[in-house]
């Protein structure tokens, strides 16, 4: 990682982007969007600095943060930034949530405390920061059952947009901190729900709950090729579809 002890530190006014012409997907001829910016500010002046040789997904997962939500900030330029992801990233990086999320306020307390953070000794990479956040199965299988019940007592139907909305809200409310990225676990019930409409198929909620971890599973590994899982997640559908006949 990047000596900082070595690195005067500078506030983020006075931060030039150039100085991080070092990582490789760095463009310096695209124009950063204000929270890549600000992400990059945090590469070198935070308790986790960004290894010179360090991928950028590499980095952003030691900060919480999925392949999914990563692809939509640097590669989509998405503007805007959940709160909970900004909190994820405060946690680790010791800066402040709302200056990380909307650019209010100051990077840090003071820059007194940023130093401090920075000489602090980095201690290596443990095995149990890259594994995946687990996934509450229990009360995601209770969030399909709940929907199902409440769709047949009202004799109603609702789309897929619409079911994995409310069932990643149901899990959202339940939930305790469990890391899970709330966009792309509606993605995966989505993608499940879609497809099971298509196919004018019916799933037990406890073998779509089984499904759903291993759609998410595709997602987190590699969002970029979506089109590419895509195949492997119809297998799967069909599989999970023949042993519940």
């Amino acid at each position: 990682m990047i000596d900082n002890e070595d690195i005067k530190i500078v506030p983020y006014s006075d931060f030039n982007c150039v100085n991080c012409s070092q990582f490789k997907e760095f463009n310096c001829e695209q124009e950063l969007t204000p929270i890549q910016s600000r992400l990059y500010y945090l590469m070198i002046f935070s308790q986790q600095p960004r290894g010179e040789s360090e991928s950028l997904y590499g980095w952003t997962a030691r900060l919480g943060l999925s392949k999914s939500t990563t692809y939509g900030l640097f590669t989509k330029r998405n503007q805007n930034m959940h709160l909970s992801v900004a909190q994820n990233i405060a946690k680790a990086t010791g800066a402040n949530a709302l200056w990380i999320q909307k650019g209010v306020g100051e990077p840090f307390d003071s820059i007194e405390n940023q130093e401090k953070t920075n000489i602090k000794e980095k201690l290596p990479v443990s095995e149990e920061q890259n594994e995946m956040p687990e996934m509450n199965t229990d009360l995601l299988t209770q969030a399909f059952q709940t929907l199902d019940n409440a769709l047949e007592q009202t004799k109603k139907v609702m789309p897929p947009a619409g079911r994995s909305r409310f069932i990643t809200a149901v899990y959202d409310s339940l939930r305790t901190n469990d890391g899970i990225d709330l966009e792309l676990l509606k993605d995966s019930i989505y993608t499940l729900e879609e497809a099971l409409k298509l196919k004018r198929q019916v799933m037990s909620p406890i073998s779509k709950t089984r499904l759903i971890l291993a759609i998410y599973e595709l997602y987190s590994g590699n969002v970029l090729y979506k089109e590419a899982i895509q195949h492997t997640i119809n297998q799967l559908i069909g599989s999970a579809y023949e042993g519940n006949r």
